[in-house]
């Protein structure tokens, strides 16, 4: 797939998003995977797609691409959401203690708790 495709099918996988026609979206995202993609906002927008289509596990995957890339807190935050409602609590659990390692001052480290336990059950 060339520059130009791909750019055509960015937007249109952002249409389909600002649609909330996660259907098409996540179509689009497996044809788009099927080549190499290096772009952390791609990997992130993918991820998001998988998200809300309900498909924990290759969300994580690409997260965690995402967080290796691009360490940031708020990729952070997204990977132990994921990773909560995924449930690999062990994981957010992990994952929750190097956020707060990062910002403990946060207070989105109570929301993920909240989360975190809200998922455990």
């Amino acid at each position: 797939m060339g520059k130009y495709e791909r750019s055509l099918k960015q937007v249109q996988l952002k249409n389909y998003v600002a649609e909330n026609e996660m259907d098409k979206a996540l179509d689009l995202v497996e044809d788009m995977m099927r080549d190499k993609v290096t772009d952390i906002s791609d990997l992130r927008m993918y991820a998001e797609v998988y998200y809300k289509c309900g498909v924990y596990d290759r969300a994580r995957e690409l997260y965690y691409r995402v967080c290796d890339e691009l360490p940031t807190r708020r990729n952070l935050y997204r990977l132990i959401v994921i990773c909560a409602k995924g449930g690999y609590i062990d994981e957010a659990e992990k994952l929750l203690a190097e956020y707060v390692e990062k910002d403990g001052e946060s207070v989105n480290r109570y929301v993920l708790r909240y989360r975190i336990d809200a998922a455990a059950g």
